[in-house]
């Protein structure tokens, strides 16, 4: 009896319903290339729909409704990490011309021993008498040892000017492989200090389109004249297969609290944070702030970091808008909703337009060996399930971080999602309510058989 009964209750469900149909979102991988193994990025829509902490709700099912094993591991390639390259900088001093027009004259650099010496060949016209200053600043990134031209490209340079006055100024930054024919790289940069220690807010970093020259120039306008630059360094630009961000923009509800406005968001997913940016509404915007997030609405605020923002103009007024903004701050690694920002009102208001937060973090792929028939299934949103990924060198047999992964790349179909609330009976399991039903009817039937014997004659 209870046989039949586990397949009149449990058969019809299992015909009529796949199981990637009880999760709220689901979509079909599309195979690529060949096997064995493959592995697609997990799109960030999917985040919003996870139901259980750590993406625990996450499975793969091939065309028969069979669970596939599959690992999670981070889009990074080996040797994508961005690395800084010291530098020589040596200064150009002159006396500005009666003329108010500057040239700056022919150089040669040159080492004694490991410190980097310039040579003026002309001095320009009108500089005769006065007081000389600091005009530009020139780098060689090759060093004193004779080594061959660089073939990786570097992107940004990072200055450390010396402690002094603070400052706000706009530079030019040139790139030049003979020291006579320079290509701009960045115009009207913005350069600020503001404080002193570790609480100044800087911004001593240039970025720029990839670059290989061998020399660069920096003009040095007079409102830097009396501050030296201590360090330098050039960044390189990632190699190809660096990690594939991700990222959620929040907006955000302002309120004032004490001397501080406070701009509370609420993420639709808790997402694997990584980084965080403030989208700033206004230019020239210079915001300290104070990241706080919680998991829950009842959970107490937890700091997170403290950062300066800031967007600043990098054209001269009237060009076409170009922006310099801070980069994004890297946090412990946190999976929260709700999230507070504190901002300083001395440093001013952002009117009726508080700041987006941006959230950000290194995209993931799912690698997982095609058994089976397709269509290839992956389905996430389910309450109440235990995490089925497994470590990544389970599934690669041999696996090396170092090297590249051995897997076809996939693609995901147009995703399928559950519209509506979901009830209670959504989270059910057929094949547990099934049996859970079987037992609680054989309870019930041997309960009144007993019940019927003890009422019968003769049962005393």
């Amino acid at each position: 009896m209870l046989a039949v009964i586990a397949q009149l209750t449990a058969g019809p469900n299992a015909a009529a319903r796949a199981p990637a149909d009880d999760f709220d979102w689901r979509a079909n991988v599309r195979l690529q290339g060949p096997g064995p193994l493959h592995a697609v990025v997990l799109p960030a829509q999917a985040y919003q729909f996870a139901r259980s902490p750590g993406l625990a709700d996450l499975r793969l099912f091939n065309g028969a409704g069979e669970p596939i094993p599959f690992a999670l591991d981070q889009v990074e390639a080996a040797g994508s990490t961005i690395s800084f390259k010291p530098i020589k900088a040596v200064p150009l001093r002159l006396v500005d011309p009666a003329s108010g027009t500057l040239e700056l004259p022919s150089v040669s650099l040159a080492y004694e021993g490991n410190r980097l010496t310039l040579n003026v060949r002309g001095q320009p016209a009108g500089a005769r008498q006065g007081t000389e200053r600091t005009v530009a600043w020139y780098f060689d990134l090759t060093g004193p040892a004779p080594s061959p031209p660089t073939t990786r490209p570097y992107r940004a340079l990072t200055l450390r000017i010396a402690e002094g006055a603070d400052f706000q100024a706009a530079v030019t930054l040139e790139g030049s492989d003979d020291l006579q024919q320079w290509q701009a790289l960045a115009r009207h940069a913005p350069l600020l200090r503001v404080g002193q220690g570790a609480q100044a807010i800087r911004h001593e970093r240039i970025e720029f389109a990839p670059a290989r020259q061998r020399y660069l120039r920096l003009t040095w306008p007079s409102a830097l004249g009396s501050l030296a630059i201590d360090e330098a360094a050039v960044e390189d630009e990632p190699l190809a297969g660096s990690p594939e961000w991700q990222t959620q923009r929040l907006k955000g509800k302002a309120r004032s609290e004490g001397g501080e406005t406070v701009v509370n968001y609420e993420s639709p997913a808790p997402l694997p944070v990584d980084r965080i940016q403030l989208i700033l509404p206004q230019v020239n915007t210079i915001a300290p702030a104070r990241i706080e997030s919680r998991r829950s609405e009842s959970d107490p605020w937890l700091t997170r970091q403290s950062a300066t923002f800031y967007r600043l103009a990098s054209n001269a007024p009237g060009a076409p808008d170009a922006n310099s903004a801070a980069l994004p701050i890297q946090p412990a690694s946190v999976s929260d909703r709700f999230w507070q920002v504190r901002f300083d009102r001395r440093a001013g208001d952002f009117g009726a337009q508080p700041p987006e937060l941006e959230l950000i973090w290194p995209a993931q792929r799912i690698v997982f060996a095609a058994r089976g028939n397709p269509p290839f299934t992956l389905a996430i949103g389910r309450s109440r399930q235990s995490g089925a990924a497994l470590p990544i060198a389970t599934v690669v047999p041999g696996y090396r971080p170092d090297r590249p992964l051995p897997a076809s790349s996939a693609t995901l179909d147009t995703a399928q999602t559950r519209t509506g609330e979901r009830g209670w009976l959504d989270d059910i399991d057929p094949t547990q309510a099934a049996m859970w039903a079987a037992l609680v009817l054989a309870v019930a039937v041997l309960g009144g058989l007993a019940l019927r014997m003890l009422r019968s004659p003769g049962s005393e």
